[in-house]
């Protein structure tokens, strides 16, 4: 009986060793734990009387997050602009699909849209290796965007009720959702929901 309840200790402590082992190495990876040194991103109350929501013609849910330098936007400071709210993750393989077009579409439009890159709880380093390290369709390397930002919680991508990832929200100039996109989009299918976007 001694030798069995010792035994069962044992492999419980073997346990959490392997449990705790993994769980720092994921976390130094920057798979889980979200960035360190970061402010999470908020969302902002909705005015008095209005609702926010996430179909077509819903005013957009307001929020202030980080830039990966650590500086903080607030998302209606864009009013006045097309906003696309992307969603993604170096782990996702569709983004890195998508992300070179996500990339050329802010240079084609920089003067008429704001794309807002949100980076779902992955390390500052790893988000900003991973931009870099984008290959653009004229060979170049690195993404940029109006803001490279980070959603440490995802409290931004859980208020969206986002599914999946990639995930895109065209917003209009007056803050209202315009288009939505569940999985990669094209340039040809930014520049068409563009096109319809007031």
């Amino acid at each position: 009986m001694q030798r069995s309840l010792r035994g069962r200790l044992l492999a419980f402590a073997g346990i959490v060793v392997i449990a705790g082992s993994a769980y720092l190495f994921l976390a130094q990876a920057g798979v889980i734990g979200g960035p360190k040194g970061i402010e999470p991103a908020e969302i902002v109350g909705a005015p008095e009387g209005v609702e926010y929501g996430t179909s077509r013609g819903d005013l957009a849910p307001d929020f202030v997050f980080s830039d990966l330098g650590g500086n903080r936007h607030q998302l209606s400071d864009f009013r006045g602009k097309v906003v696309l709210l992307n969603f993604w993750a170096s782990w996702c393989l569709p983004c890195a699909f998508e992300m070179p077009e996500l990339a050329q579409f802010q240079n084609a439009h920089r003067d008429e849209v704001a794309v807002i890159a949100l980076n779902r709880a992955e390390s500052l380093d790893r988000a900003r290796s991973y931009l870099d390290g984008v290959t653009l369709p004229d060979g170049s390397k690195g993404a940029s965007f109006a803001v490279a930002g980070s959603d440490p919680t995802d409290a931004v991508y859980e208020r969206y009720r986002a599914l999946g990832m990639p995930a895109s929200f065209f917003i209009d100039s007056a803050g209202r959702i315009a288009h939505t996109a569940n999985g990669p989009i094209l340039l040809e299918q930014m520049e068409e929901a563009l096109a319809t976007t007031p």
